[in-house]
């Protein structure tokens, strides 16, 4: 699947000959769909969302350097072979992007790259809904969330607590979803071919969540470092007498414990 969207970007300069994109996601068939077709496959099962971050196409952008050098050449070097695995609310999706080469103090960067987007216009900053660490990515909508755990006196461990099972719901639900499909073609196997026979009589079975998806949903430590990143590295509220917000405040002082 990533391939497929990459040779199609690749083979267009046009916006109308993208796949159809909702807020810049390629979406697989739903569980649903996958289940009860004639596609049925139990790695389909586990195809995820691609996020096309893409602002040189997308917003017509220049890619500033990521060292801000003095005459920068910044080129387009072709896709990062690596996709970016984010954390979302219920599941995980890639970051497929472009990766950039200054040819003036050769370097390689990606365009999501924290220093990259800081440089950008502000509307094309906020189009990217990730914060991004070395290796993961997690929903900026995530991050926020963890403002009222803290508040209600849940901490980063609620959070925790929260995501993973929002994460393991949603991965039962897909497990039950085989199931039941497989339950239903065995009773119309009639017009199947002898391959998809053999495959329906002894199905594969879904691991135990947290074999498969070991890691899939970040340390508390991980939640806690990024907070606290998002939270400093954004002006503090004030009041009209020109007093810091007391939630700001408690934050501050809750996290630091």
């Amino acid at each position: 699947m990533i391939q497929s969207v990459k040779d199609i970007i690749q083979s267009s300069n046009n916006l109308e000959n993208y796949p159809e994109l909702n807020d810049f996601y390629v979406h697989p068939p739903s569980i649903g769909q996958i289940a009860f077709s004639m596609k049925f496959h139990f790695s389909a099962f586990f195809l995820k969302s691609l996020f096309l971050w893409l602002p040189d196409v997308f917003f017509n952008a220049r890619i500033p350097c990521i060292n801000s050098c003095a005459s920068p050449s910044v080129k387009r070097d072709g896709f990062n072979p690596y996709c970016r695995r984010a954390v979302l609310q219920n599941d995980i999706c890639f970051i497929v992007s472009h990766r950039f080469k200054c040819t003036s103090c050769n370097v390689q960067f990606n365009s999501y790259d924290p220093a990259v987007l800081l440089q950008l216009p502000n509307h094309i900053q906020q189009a990217f809904p990730f914060q991004t660490s070395h290796k993961n990515a997690i929903a900026t909508s995530i991050v926020r969330g963890m403002f009222d755990n803290i508040i209600d006196g849940n901490g980063v461990a609620g959070m925790y607590r929260l995501l993973k099972n929002s994460h393991v719901l949603r991965y039962r639900n897909a497990q039950r979803m085989y199931l039941e499909a497989v339950v239903h073609h065995r009773k119309n196997s009639m017009y199947l071919s002898s391959q998809f026979k053999s495959f329906l009589a002894n199905p594969p079975l879904f691991e135990a969540f947290d074999v498969l998806y070991k890691g899939q949903v970040l340390s508390e430590h991980y939640l806690r470092d990024v907070w606290l990143k998002f939270f400093f590295e954004r002006p503090a509220i004030q009041d009209s007498q020109g007093k810091f917000d007391f939630c700001n405040r408690f934050c501050i002082t809750f996290m630091k414990k």
